[in-house]
């Protein structure tokens, strides 16, 4: 009796992937090998002229949590926080260049200009950005 295995090419090239596959042990690696994001910029809205200083300081926490995700080192940018007049953030922040851009800080930092105490800022030089484990960071 003839046993049937037709069906045996069939399960090695479904078993076979055909995409690439990352074989890399570094965890700092960046590059996405699973072709392509499914994350989209969604940052919170708020309005800025109703919120304290506290308050504004929570956005903008929030709304660069929400677009740090990148693929790429290139994804990624700095943007500071004008902390000389707003004691409620730090310094430096990375983001996702194509969801939170200068445009939102600026807003932010104008909205926030007379939020400043008794705490003096000391930024230094600005940091580079870097994408480590899909997540902007300096």
């Amino acid at each position: 009796m003839r046993t049937a295995a037709w069906w045996l090419p069939l399960l090695l090239v479904a078993c076979s992937g055909g995409g690439t596959t990352d074989t890399t042990t570094d965890d700092t690696d960046d590059t996405d090998t699973t072709g392509g994001s499914t994350w989209t910029c969604d940052p919170p809205q708020y309005d800025l002229a109703g919120l304290t200083c506290e308050q504004l300081g929570t956005a903008w926490t929030n709304t660069v949590r929400a677009a740090d995700y990148c693929d790429v080192k290139e994804d990624c940018t700095i943007l500071r926080a004008q902390c000389e007049h707003w004691n409620q953030v730090d310094c430096w922040y990375a983001t996702n260049l194509s969801c939170v851009d200068g445009t939102v800080i600026a807003q932010f930092n104008a909205a926030a200009a007379n939020c400043g105490g008794d705490d003096v800022c000391s930024c230094g030089a600005m940091p580079e950005p870097d994408c480590i484990n899909h997540t902007c960071v300096f």
